[in-house]
């Protein structure tokens, strides 16, 4: 006897071949995926994680489960046969009930016997507590019970809703439990049984009985890099190690080793990982601990898509773009960093911070972070997060913090009141109006800031008098601009940049939503008297500044070259003095940057080669901090560009400029 799911309405996906579910509750086993579909449930939760919002109680977090749940069981074609138990409470039904389990085609009877004693014990640490042990009659209701020892050969896992919580589960066994329920028309005091291989391990433990009596034992594992090598044969499974791979590379581990997995039962099932936490385990009504032992010697923090630790289409995505480093696979570069500014500022307390190990990933892709909860770090985590329409989400594990951090896009600000650019409009003709309010005064937890609009016509701050041949808005100053000169510097390690952000907001609850760059103000700037007119020697503007103005684009702080390929670092016509300026401890302040990525541009890459040779002028003192390769890559993967405010032409020329740059550093290198 074979029993069927109950009849679902839904919709046919014909590109993945997966039933998606009209509806949010579950009260059937999901579809078995297909062997060709292992694959197609990541991409299915990768689109539909895109619409989450931010989870902020218990009961979402369930229903981000069920969204979840195509990912989380992505190995049901591949999983091995699996041992567990039902536990028959009614004498009188024993013969019936026995009958029906031998006559079924998903399982196997391995094994029948009674209990005879220590049933309190028993029972306790099948239910957890001495109350629920009470609740089913301190497993004695009718006499001593039979356990019904049973092979599954084919196990299939899917999302039920069950009288103690919506869980993932083993729905053939499952299903089998319903139906011996439904025909004794007396719920659970006629049966139980094991949802799960631990819950089968509690059932069978006390009464000197193991899974490993009748099946394969768990596999040995010599060393920590032998887990890996097993999981690798197994191709319906992906992980990804979170943190410290290093350590496992060393073979040295002095923590947790926190892995995300696509498939919570398929890693226990191919590893023999047990639970550390029985009555607060997921396999018990979808309990809140994940941490499982691998051979007695190594503890894994098993975290899988949906379960709140990181928000699910990042989890996706950390998976679907994993690396292999020697053996292991880990996270994309810029997604660890991230992962890791996350880690410390949602997960752990204000007083936790990274080891030395931890910040050299961070610094590999962000090297001017000092500190992982500063303005600048949060806000750059902020810029990842929104790029790819990631939120804090709340762990289930009851046990990992859940602080929401603040950055320079979500704090409150509040602009300068401007009477006199309340009723601006397009048709106003008041050139020195117009530029007045382009620009406001803003106050941020951090301090003053400047506060930029997106313009909308010409106007004389914006090249009107020169531009009326360009396209608008060529050579304005434009949020993005700030935007992305800022979050250059971070990679580039160019000190000295303002911290600066695009944001739409309104200068007041009256006024439209624009556009705004909101750049920190930095005080009591004075002039660098150092710049001459002429080619300088100025080692430290040259890479300061200079280096991303070259890369960017911008041409604002460089003078009167804004329309030809001949960009000099200091043309002899003069250059824009106002924009070379130290902060009191003589330091070179880099700001006012709002020309970035939409001046000239780059047509080719034979034209970088002539602007960058014409740039330098032969100068070839780089220091050995300045990172330059991969800029481009990260500027799109960072901020989710080409946008509509930098197109892909400008990324494009950003590409080759960065190309032309590193050639002339290894030109000058090998010279």
């Amino acid at each position: 006897l074979k029993l069927e799911p109950l009849a679902r309405n839904s919709v046919q996906d014909h590109n993945s071949k997966i039933d998606l579910p009209r509806s949010s509750k579950i009260d059937a086993p999901q579809p078995q995926l297909r062997q060709s579909d292992k694959d197609a449930t990541l991409l299915l939760l990768h689109e539909q994680g895109r619409k989450k919002q931010k989870i902020s109680s218990e009961s979402e977090w369930e229903n981000n489960l069920l969204e979840s749940y195509s990912t989380d069981i992505a190995c049901n074609s591949f999983r091995p046969p699996e041992v567990h138990a039902f536990v028959l409470w009614n004498p009188s039904l024993w013969e019936s009930q026995e009958r029906f389990l031998s006559k079924s085609p998903l399982i196997q009877v391995l094994d029948t016997f009674i209990v005879t004693e220590n049933h309190k014990a028993w029972c306790i640490n099948i239910y957890g507590s001495l109350r629920n042990a009470r609740g089913h009659g301190l497993c004695k209701p009718n006499g001593n019970p039979k356990v019904v020892v049973v092979k599954d050969l084919k196990p299939n896992y899917g999302v039920w809703k069950t009288p103690g919580a919506k869980q993932v589960l083993n729905t053939n066994i499952y299903g089998l439990k319903s139906e011996l329920r439904n025909l004794a028309n007396d719920g659970f005091k006629s049966v139980h049984s094991s949802n799960n291989v631990e819950e089968a391990k509690l059932v069978l433990g006390p009464l000197n009985r193991k899974v490993g009596d009748y099946t394969a034992p768990d596999p040995h594992f010599e060393s920590v890099k032998d887990i890996f090598n097993l999981l690798d044969k197994h191709t319906c499974l992906k992980y990804v190690v979170l943190r410290s791979h290093e350590e496992i590379h060393k073979g040295f581990i002095s923590k947790d080793i926190d892995i995300l997995v696509n498939d919570f039962f398929m890693f226990k099932a191919i590893t023999g990982a047990q639970s550390n936490h029985p009555k607060e385990m997921r396999e018990v009504d979808n309990g809140p601990n994940t941490q499982n032992v691998i051979n007695g010697k190594w503890t894994f923090d098993v975290r899988y898509v949906g379960d709140g630790y990181y928000d699910s289409s990042w989890q996706v995505d950390m998976l679907q773009r994993r690396v292999n480093s020697s053996g292991i696979f880990v996270q994309e570069p810029l997604s660890e960093a991230m992962s890791l500014l996350y880690h410390y500022n949602v997960h752990k307390d204000a007083n936790s911070n990274p080891s030395p190990t931890r910040w050299s990933v961070i610094h590999r892709v962000l090297p001017l972070l000092d500190d992982v909860r500063s303005w600048r770090s949060r806000t750059t985590l902020q810029t990842y997060m929104a790029s790819k329409k990631y939120t804090v989400s709340k762990a289930h594990d009851k046990y990992v913090g859940c602080h929401h951090f603040e950055a320079l896009q979500t704090t409150k600000l509040e602009f300068e009141p401007r009477r006199e650019c309340t009723n601006l409009t397009s048709k106003v003709e008041d050139e020195a109006l117009v530029a007045k309010c382009i620009q406001y005064n803003v106050t941020t937890p951090i301090g003053k800031a400047i506060a930029k609009i997106e313009p909308k016509y010409w106007n004389w701050k914006c090249g009107r008098r020169m531009n009326k041949m360009q396209p608008f808005p060529l050579f304005c100053d434009r949020p993005f601009g700030e935007y992305i000169f800022s979050e250059a510097s971070n990679f580039a390690n160019v000190s000295g940049v303002p911290l600066s952000i695009a944001l739409m907001t309104s200068v007041s609850p009256e006024s439209d939503t624009s556009l705004f760059s909101i750049q920190q103000r930095v005080e009591n700037l004075t002039p660098y008297k150092e710049l001459k007119t002429e080619t300088t020697p100025d080692r430290v503007a040259r890479v300061g500044g200079a280096i991303l103005d070259y890369l960017l684009n911008n041409c604002d702080r460089l003078g009167q070259s804004y329309f030809t390929v001949d960009l000099h670092f200091v043309p002899t016509n003069g250059y824009n003095q106002d924009n070379w300026k130290v902060d009191p401890n003589g330091v070179l302040v880099w700001y006012d940057n709002g020309k970035s990525m939409n001046c000239y541009g780059t047509k080719s890459l034979e034209e970088a080669r002539k602007s960058v040779k014409v740039f330098w002028e032969g100068w070839c003192q780089f220091p050995s901090h300045l990172h330059v390769s991969g800029i481009a890559s990260f500027l799109s993967e960072q901020m989710g560009l080409p946008n509509e405010y930098i197109g892909s032409d400008s990324i494009r020329g950003l590409h080759w400029r960065e190309q032309a740059l590193l050639e002339y550093m290894d030109q000058c290198s090998s010279s």
